[in-house]
């Protein structure tokens, strides 16, 4: 189960609660900004939101790629 915090993001295996928190030198990381949406396509793909940018997160290497809105 995935939860979207205003600290990052959270993974409960049923066991215990793995937090992925932002990494201010690493881009490949999560954003420093609140999460306001988690969404499984039907790519199974990991999206994540924030109130500034949408990206997507690789649950197998837990890397974070931001994908670019056009507006």
């Amino acid at each position: 189960m995935w939860f979207g915090t205003a600290s990052g993001l959270q993974r409960y295996d049923g066991k215990k609660i793995i937090s992925f928190r932002p990494h201010p030198s690493d881009s490949s990381y999560l954003p420093a900004e609140p999460i306001t949406q988690l969404l499984l396509d039907k790519k199974e793909r990991f999206w994540v939101r924030t109130g500034k940018e949408v990206g997507l997160f690789n649950t197998a290497t837990f890397t974070y790629k931001k994908v670019p809105l056009e507006v």
